[in-house]
């Protein structure tokens, strides 16, 4: 009867929602786990309304029931921005430091990772939704309603405008808001009694030249703490921003500034400043008046002159992002470089492009915990997903100095790392952040790579990966030329070399070693296992027609190496090592009804198999059906009969059981295999 009474309050609730899906994603995260009283509660509350009301309800429900102060602040604030737009979290963040959002963060990489903690619960309650653009999220147009519904009255009284804003009237102004987000775009000119002295934040967008502001645009400002500008012909840096003593954060996006913006460098409690694709061509003394300043942004500030004694001075600092793509560049002098090495001793996030190898010289990045860092000639493109990124343009002449240089310093801290390096070996080694070795179009440039080894690296998943689709649909090939030697070991979250459809072209690949690779259950795919939990270090379009050598070494997962019938990757193979792969079934499978009535004349080169393993069903070799047509069959057996590991058949048909222990060796007679049972 219970239970029959708490199906009919969810079907009433969903019918409550006009079962419409984000009304129900909404309530049913918010009571999941509820008591019933909730429940009987939550469905009168919605009984007294019509659809629409409800939907409104049922968010205000869920916004009652998210448990922390600052996750609503930030959903709240996430109402500042238009109608669909992709909000960039890292906004938030600048914005929610300069606010104060946060009781008990000392640094912005605490702020960071506060606010990426709100906005996931929010997203878990589907007040947010995933962008498809990295670093942002969404807020759906329902909720929207809801959050511009609450903040225009009460305590809050902001004033939010993406629409028409070309007649400013004077109803709108009211002195007590607190916070203001407009959208300027046919706006000719601001009131000249703009006075809004309890203003705490300030966001203008899309502002064309034609766009006049008073001079004392900031005169009744005193309390204004955060200035967020984007896409601004001419914002409004008048004189009189010095009034706003409070301004914490001043964060500038796509503004056109005017040449003389040096008085910045009066606003001494600024901590934030960001000036990312301003195009500002200077960078004056004054800002190293800021000795609070914390983060300072100039991103795609391109042809940048720093003056002498800027960043010496900034004495808190703690991120600073000077990244430009597309081979544009900031020219450091000398002088900025000897104070950008002393200022990496106190700085946790740093995104910049060094060309020359040796300005990295008596550079530390041991305190780097947040970095997008390029040495050589290369840039980042659209690569902005990961949070520790390097990349990595190197001559022979510079190999010894990525030691010397500590840049493998920057190496094991990367969870991405783009190569472009000439007649090289390469070699990666614990590396725990790092979940891509190399993005397709990287492997371009390493056409002459030889032995590519890669240990102990605990979240890696694969070695190549497509990010940006670039392979998908285009037919283009991933080609190692040169690549010899693949050693692989202590990779448990490896479930792959390449993108899942792209061709590959290993053509001088002799020696495979792998080991301790948790997740792989075959090295080669094999067509006639369609389980979804088959993992394959290759894909079915790896052509690796060379291969003379494989070492296999605790894989615990693995159940075979080859897929059934594998005698067109065995033309040169001459050595197979097996050692404690606990769920290996065979090492060959040969399905010979597959042949149908042609006979198949395989010579297998063939001449070494050792094998130690702990199964006790494993097959050496499985060969059904048919007359045995290739070149496995003529084989001098001595051996020790024992009950643990099923053997090679002889002519008859019939299985000797041998130790699990093996060792196959090839003899002078050239289709003679000896079988021994071997010694540690």
């Amino acid at each position: 009867m219970c239970c029959q009474m708490r199906k009919h309050r969810r079907c009433d609730i969903v019918k409550k929602c006009g079962n419409l899906p984000l009304a129900i994603k909404i309530i049913g995260r918010t009571l999941k786990s509820q008591e019933k009283y909730v429940w009987r509660d939550t469905l009168v509350r919605l009984k007294n309304h019509d659809l629409d009301d409800n939907v409104q309800e049922i968010i205000r429900i869920s916004f009652e029931y998210v448990k922390k102060d600052e996750e609503k602040e930030i959903f709240l604030h996430c109402g500042l921005f238009p109608e669909d737009s992709d909000i960039k979290i890292e906004d938030l963040v600048r914005h929610a430091w300069g606010l104060k959002l946060f009781k008990n963060v000392s640094t912005l990489g605490e702020a960071r990772d506060r606010t990426y903690t709100c906005v996931r619960n929010l997203v878990n309650a589907n007040l947010l939704m995933d962008s498809e653009e990295l670093g942002c999220v969404k807020m759906h147009d329902l909720v929207l309603a809801f959050v511009l519904e609450r903040v225009s009255k009460g305590d809050f009284a902001w004033i939010v405008n993406h629409g028409n804003v070309s007649s400013w009237g004077r109803d709108e102004m009211n002195e007590s808001c607190k916070r203001i987000s407009l959208t300027c775009m046919g706006m000719s000119e601001f009131p000249k009694d703009f006075k809004y002295p309890d203003l705490s934040f300030i966001q203008l967008m899309d502002g064309d030249q034609s766009l006049k502001f008073p001079e004392d645009f900031y005169a009744s400002m005193e309390n204004l703490k955060v200035i967020a500008f984007y896409r601004m012909r001419y914002p409004p840096l008048p004189t009189s921003l010095q009034f706003s003593t409070k301004l914490k954060s001043l964060c500038l996006r796509k503004c056109k500034l005017m040449s003389d913006w040096s008085f910045i460098g009066d606003l001494v409690n600024l901590e934030v400043l960001s000036l990312a694709y301003c195009g500002i061509q200077k960078l004056p003394s004054t800002i190293g008046n800021l000795r609070k300043l914390k983060l300072l942004d100039l991103t795609e500030c391109v042809d940048l002159h720093i003056d002498d004694g800027v960043f010496i001075n900034l004495v808190k600092l703690e991120e600073l992002y000077m990244r430009c793509s597309y081979n544009n560049r900031i020219c450091f002098t000398d002088a900025n470089l000897e104070e950008l090495k002393k200022l990496l001793c106190q700085l946790c996030a740093l995104e910049v492009e060094f060309y020359d190898m040796n300005h990295l010289k008596d550079v530390s990045f041991e305190k780097l915990d947040k970095f997008k860092i390029s040495i050589g000639d290369v840039y980042f493109g659209k690569i902005t997903s990961f949070k520790t990124t390097l990349q990595l343009h190197l001559r022979d002449e510079h190999r010894s100095d990525l030691v010397e240089y500590k840049i493998d310093e920057l190496v094991k801290k990367s969870e991405s790392l783009f190569l472009s390096m000439e007649h090289m070996n390469f070699r990666v080694h614990r590396c725990h952040k790092l979940k891509y070795l190399f993005p397709t179009h990287v492997t371009r440039g390493l056409r002459k790579l030889e032995r590519l080894t890669i240990l102990s690296c605990s979240v890696l998943e694969a070695v190549v990966h497509d990010y940006n689709g670039e392979i998908n649909g285009k037919g283009e090939k991933i080609i190692f030329e040169e690549l010899k030697y693949l050693s692989l070991g202590g990779l448990p979250e490896l479930v792959r070399l390449f993108p899942v459809d792209s061709v590959v072209e290993l053509p001088q690949l002799v020696e495979l070693k792998v080991s301790r690779l948790r997740s792989i259950t075959s090295i080669y795919p094999d067509n006639k296992n369609t389980s979804a939990l088959q993992q394959a270090l290759f894909n079915s379009q790896v052509r690796t027609s060379m291969l003379r050598d494989i070492k296999v070494e605790e894989c615990d997962r693995l159940e075979n190496l080859f897929p059934t019938n594998p005698m067109r990757l065995l033309k040169h193979l001459e050595q197979i090592t097996i050692s404690r792969c606990s769920s290996l079934r065979e090492i060959f499978n040969i399905d010979l009804e597959c042949f149908g009535e042609v006979e198949q004349v395989i010579n297998i080169p063939l001449r070494y198999i050792y094998v130690h393993l702990f199964n006790k069903e494993c097959h050496v070799w499985s060969i059904k059906g048919g007359q045995r047509n290739s070149s496995f069959h003529d084989f001098d057996r001595v051996s020790e009969k024992s009950e643990l590991i099923n053997g090679i058949p002889n002519d008859y048909g019939e299985y000797e059981y041998y130790t699990t222990y093996v060792h196959i060796s090839h003899q002078p007679s050239p289709n003679s295999i000896r079988l021994r049972r071997g010694r540690d």
